[in-house]
């Protein structure tokens, strides 16, 4: 009797340390997969992900661009949630009219967002891409952008990278381009170049035979000591060398921009009729080999 008591303690010792092991098998197993799944079939590796889960921006992370920033544009960057919110698992920036009269007295008919890594994330070299969905609007003005500037700080020489621009007057086409400073040149820009010229053939863009706005699209781009290529939903939508000497600033870190802006010329009154203009973004990821 004792025996038998003995035997079934001792089965019943073996099957517990049987079921944690198979327990602790199974986790790895997990733990491997979803290590694996950070891993592209390509060999890039993700190393930031910004996916706007939570209720608001990480501000560790993200910075708001306040004011009356570049370009003589229009519209007034602020942080309210009005312009800059999160929500449904999306970052969204938002441009409107209105009556805004800023904290310190300044005036604008118009308000945005805008949304930078600068103080808490940037990269050099790798893969970039973004999930989003553009605006749909009859306003002619609306620019919204997904790009990287140099932390050095002076446009252009930290250089600059425009994975997207989309101009109201095309919202079933958007552009990349990529902009850099030439010593050999001189002018009121220290000597600025970019990459987009139509005229002479040299331009990387995508069109569509309906607004990108009206779904979801990935956008990206792999960027190596050789060449910057850009993507639209997987698919090469062309390339740049930059191998040149003069460029420089296009090797050295970059952070991440989101902003909806509003160009000088284009049209407003749909937004004068009370439209507003609706930038969402799903994610952000940054991947390296």
């Amino acid at each position: 009797m004792i025996l038998k008591k003995v035997i079934l303690i001792l089965l019943c010792f073996c099957l517990t340390l049987c079921s944690a092991a198979c327990g602790d098998a199974q986790n790895d197993a997990a733990d491997t997969t979803t290590a694996a799944d950070t891993t592209t079939s390509d060999g890039y590796k993700l190393v930031f992900s910004e996916e706007f889960d939570g209720d608001s921006l990480n501000t560790d992370i993200w910075g708001y661009e306040i004011g009356f920033i570049r370009n003589n544009e229009p519209q007034y960057y602020t942080d309210r949630p009005e312009n800059v919110s999160v929500r449904d698992g999306n970052l969204v920036i938002t441009c409107q009219q209105e009556n805004y009269i800023a904290d310190d007295g300044t005036p604008a008919s118009f308000t945005s967002g805008s949304v930078n890594t600068q103080k808490g994330y940037s990269f050099t070299y790798g893969k970039i891409e973004m999930r989003a969905k553009l605006p749909v609007s009859e306003c002619e003005a609306c620019w919204p952008a997904f790009w990287l500037l140099g932390v050095n700080e002076g446009w252009p020489y930290g250089g600059e990278i425009d994975i997207v621009e989309m101009y109201g007057t095309n919202y079933n086409r958007y552009e990349a381009n990529i902009h850099w400073s030439d010593p050999s040149l001189s002018d009121e820009y220290g000597g600025h170049v970019h990459f987009y010229s139509p005229a002479i053939g040299r331009q990387i863009a995508k069109e569509l035979s309906e607004p990108l706005g009206n779904d979801w699209h990935t956008y990206g781009m792999e960027w190596d000591e050789q060449k910057m290529e850009f993507f639209f939903d997987g698919e090469s939508i062309g390339s740049f060398d930059i191998t040149g000497a003069e460029m420089t600033e296009l090797h050295t870190p970059q952070y991440i921009l989101l902003n909806l802006a509003l160009t000088q010329e284009g049209d407003t009154t749909p937004l004068y009729n009370g439209e507003k203009l609706e930038y969402l973004i799903d994610y952000v990821r940054v991947y390296q080999k």
